[in-house]
């Protein structure tokens, strides 16, 4: 089987990330590997060319891959620059998997050239982290979690029936998936500890409810879920070390655009690439933070029901 080029693959995974990014802007359209416009001087070839309008106007934006094996330097943008200009370009973008020098990146901004830093996880760009750039990820590997006696407080009326366990579904939500995405968001802290959490979403959300028998929406007064995390494991490590990362660098802003499959947190993957602490303060401060696990369930107690009748 013949192996594509990898300058080639670098085109492809460019324009991959930029349709991700693309599916977010409803007025812009990307064609390429390889676009051909027609120039002063005959067709230009581009790697990738993304038109889109704005209040009545079009533009067109061209970008090159350039998927060298060090930093691209002037003569790089001087070279783009010229281009951009044969096809009547608004907009250029330059994307390196290695980067570029300190020189390039000011001629690029005066010239208004954006660039970028582009990798996936095929080919580890451990060079985004000595250039400061590494975005790092925590993952809290939860597998078992232990309830307290949890109090429901809605308001009942007389001669309609009430679920036993409507303490179960709050926003149609599972108790269970309520607490996972507690931990997620930071309502919640995965930590292990000998206290009880307390979960209490109406100091989060606007609207809280469960439902009667018939299905009926009933406002949620107050509620609170004791919560203990029993057994979990921390991991610390790069986002690109992900198998199926993509993501690009803005320079010189640094802002990092990326996407990831759900899968290699849900298949455990990250367990063979990250590194394992046992203790919450040796972890290294992270840029992202994910919640996983088995998250397995134990009541201590039955729910306490109360409100005015």
């Amino acid at each position: 089987m013949k192996r594509k080029k990898a300058g080639t693959e670098f085109e492809e995974l460019a324009k991959e990330i930029f349709d991700l990014i693309a599916k977010q802007e409803t007025n812009s359209t990307i064609e390429g590997p390889k676009v051909f416009l027609e120039g002063k001087d005959g067709k230009r070839e581009f790697d990738l060319t993304i038109r889109s309008t704005a209040v009545g106007l079009n533009f067109l934006t061209v970008v090159e891959c350039r998927d060298h094996n060090k930093r691209l330097d002037v003569t790089h943008i001087d070279g783009f620059h010229s281009k951009m200009q044969d096809v009547l370009a608004n907009k250029g973008v330059l994307i390196s998997r290695r980067g570029f020098t300190k020189n390039a990146q000011k001629k690029a901004n005066r010239l208004g050239i954006s660039l970028y830093i582009g990798h996936d996880g095929r080919q580890i760009s451990d060079d985004l982290c000595e250039l400061g750039y590494g975005v790092s990820v925590v993952v809290y590997n939860i597998n078992e979690i232990e309830t307290g006696p949890i109090n429901l407080k809605v308001h009942l009326e007389a001669g309609v029936a009430y679920p036993q366990n409507m303490q179960n579904q709050i926003n149609d939500v599972s108790l269970l998936g309520n607490i996972q995405d507690a931990l997620f968001n930071g309502m919640l802290k995965p930590e292990i500890t000998e206290d009880f959490q307390i979960w209490d979403p109406t100091k989060y959300l606007n609207e809280v409810f469960v439902r009667d028998s018939s299905g009926k929406k009933v406002p949620v007064l107050s509620i609170s879920v004791p919560v203990k995390i029993l057994k979990m494991s921390t991991y610390w490590g790069y986002f690109h070390q992900l198998p199926n990362s993509r993501g690009i660098l803005s320079l010189p802003e640094g802002k990092h655009d990326f996407v990831f499959r759900a899968d290699d947190f849900l298949d455990k993957k990250y367990k063979n690439i990250f590194q394992q602490f046992d203790k919450l303060e040796d972890v290294p401060n992270s840029n992202l933070t994910v919640v996983v696990g088995e998250f397995d369930f134990e009541f201590n107690s039955s729910p306490e029901i109360r409100g005015p009748l």
